[in-house]
């Protein structure tokens, strides 16, 4: 929701027409004897006269004996009868009967509410020219109130009842001509109506050029102006306007700063329930801005704008039971704030709901609830107030990486991480490490080396480590072992004679034998592998030897490199023979 539109408020107006216009020459003398005690408020002379005009068909008369049935002017107060003479008189055309008649369908005043009647008098009554009828058919098409919005249609009407000078009609038309509402924008025509409205006290018109003038709508960006308008809406208990002006002497917008005069139109405005004024003097309370700090205040003034769905004041009341400011501790009473401002899209809540949910914090353990809540999060790219973007990913990354509870899914863990570390955070490099292929040169002291290979696709990373060692026989042997944490094999199966497979090193086949085997202490397995044969062997020692920096391997599933350097030192530092 914009913010005009939540601060711009259209007034629907109840109006009795109490002018009566045309007067028939036959009963001219006597109408004007019940008219000049009517005007002097002797009301019940001026029903002797009326009463038999009414009785005798004269419209105008049936009128005004409507009227004073209607308000018990000189008649005891009765719809029935008032409507029963509204009725009367708009049959025979009164524009006036007409729009009375309509008045009393519209709120169901000695009548059921009937709109189709209501909107039926309004429109003969606005076609004879009646602006209170022409301003009422503009709001109920605006609202679509019996029938369906045509903005068209409230265009109209709103136009010819502002012609005529009808204050909220101006004010009215101002909004269609602001919104490109049944006529193309224009924020000139908007000011136009505005001003007419506003010079005659229409708080909504005043509220709504103090806002052009405060955003440069239509206008040079004016705060001086602005605060005029404010000033002249909050003086009329308007309470958005009462909270610009707050903003206004707060930060000195227009106006010199001024802490008193900010938080007495801050009080005015959050004591009507406007709930962005209750949370933002829940704020000040809270850390002390322009008042004394008090949390029990903060606390309330948060409560009040956080039940009527204000978004920051339930995140706010999140932090504060989740931190116990000023209350005791509560994790559920955290939970549950931040949960509505959550739902509401607010990113800071949605991280704090997805931590709370990871640790079990006031809501039971749920990583697939934490995953899902810091996604959201995430998504959203832009995080304002409080916690970094970076950690942020980084939570979500964590959990795709460990793979608990959630299904481990690398290239998700890569995504989040990259975007945090795109936000400036420098673990994320380290923790991108995890993902990349890496191959590690002989260790003399381990007489190994070490490739690993993630694959993004499939969410596994291997592990594939070659090192020189004895044979069973005494002999100097090459042998590689593969690990990794999705490995299924059988050990039982290859006790007796390996399986065999083909690898490529520097593109020359070489068959290879094959054991499962398991690690000492866990159910995890491996695979060890050397080459079958001793020619194989040796054009494996070879390209080990003679490559420039690493040997090309490719299996049946992988293609990779293997560093050559330090292999030589390694190889000769054993023996021919064990010892």
């Amino acid at each position: 929701m914009s913010l005009i539109n939540r601060f711009v408020r259209l007034i629907k107006v109840t109006l009795i027409v109490t002018s009566i216009v045309v007067v028939s020459p036959l009963y001219a003398a006597d109408f004007e004897l019940g008219q000049k005690a009517y005007n002097t408020k002797d009301f019940k002379a001026a029903a002797i006269e009326f009463l038999p005009l009414a009785k005798q068909g004269h419209a105008d008369a049936q009128v005004y004996i409507g009227l004073m049935y209607f308000y018990g002017k000189g008649l005891d107060q009765d719809y029935k009868q008032a409507f029963n003479w509204y009725t009367l008189a708009a049959e025979q055309g009164s524009a006036s009967g007409q729009h009375n008649l309509a008045n009393m369908y519209d709120n169901s005043l000695g009548v059921a509410k009937n709109y189709q009647q209501a909107i039926k008098w309004y429109t003969l009554s606005a076609k004879q020219g009646s602006k209170f009828s022409q301003s009422r058919l503009g709001f109920m098409y605006r609202y679509g109130e019996g029938l369906d919005k045509d903005y068209k249609q409230s265009f109209k009407w709103f136009a010819a009842s502002a012609e005529q000078g009808v204050t909220v009609s101006e004010q009215a038309l101002g909004d269609m001509y602001y919104r490109g509402l049944g006529v193309e924008r224009s924020y000139k025509q908007a000011i136009k109506w505005f001003t007419l409205a506003a010079d005659q006290e229409n708080i909504g018109a005043q509220f709504s050029l103090g806002y052009m003038n405060y955003y440069g709508k239509g206008v040079t960006q004016d705060y001086q102006h602005a605060a005029k308008w404010f000033s002249l809406a909050a003086e009329q208990e308007n309470a958005d306007a009462q909270y610009y002006l707050w903003r206004m002497y707060h930060q000195a917008e227009g106006v010199p700063k001024d802490s008193k005069q900010a938080i007495k139109w801050l009080n005015l405005s959050a004591k009507q329930g406007y709930a962005d004024s209750q949370y933002a003097l829940g704020y000040s309370y809270d850390f002390g801005q322009d008042v004394t700090q008090d949390s029990k205040l903060a606390i309330k003034w948060y409560n009040l704008a956080a039940e009527q769905g204000q978004v920051d004041a339930q995140y706010s009341l999140g932090v504060i039971y989740y931190n116990g400011e000023g209350v005791d501790q509560d994790y559920k009473q955290a939970a549950k704030w931040f949960n509505l401002a959550a739902e509401q899209g607010d990113a800071d809540a949605q991280f704090y709901l997805g931590f709370m949910y990871d640790n079990g914090k006031g809501v039971p353990q749920d990583y697939k609830q934490a995953v899902n809540w810091f996604t959201l999060a995430a998504e959203q790219g832009d995080l304002s107030s409080q916690h970094n973007l970076g950690l942020m990913y980084k939570r979500v990354g964590l959990m795709y990486k460990t793979g608990t509870d959630v299904v481990q899914n690398y290239k998700q863990a890569v995504k989040w991480f990259t975007l945090a570390a795109e936000q400036g955070t420098d673990r994320e490099h380290d923790e991108l490490n995890f993902f990349n292929n890496k191959i590690l040169d002989w260790d003399q002291k381990e007489k190994e080396a070490l490739t690993v290979l993630v694959n993004l696709e499939e969410s596994i990373k291997k592990y594939v480590t070659a090192s020189v060692s004895y044979s069973s026989g005494g002999d100097k042997n090459l042998y590689f072992k593969i690990e990794h944490d999705n490995l299924q094999c059988d050990p039982s199966k290859d006790l007796d004679k390996p399986s065999i497979s083909i690898w490529y090193f520097n593109k020359q086949a070489v068959k290879m034998a094959s054991w499962c085997r398991k690690l000492s202490n866990s159910d995890d397995r491996y695979l060890q592998l050397t080459p079958k044969s001793d020619k194989g062997a040796g054009f494996v020692v070879s390209a080990f030897r003679n490559s420039p920096s690493s040997v090309a391997i490719k299996t049946d599933t992988e293609n990779f490199e293997m560093s050559v350097k330090g292999f030589t030192k390694v190889w000769n530092s054993l023996s021919s023979k064990a010892l």
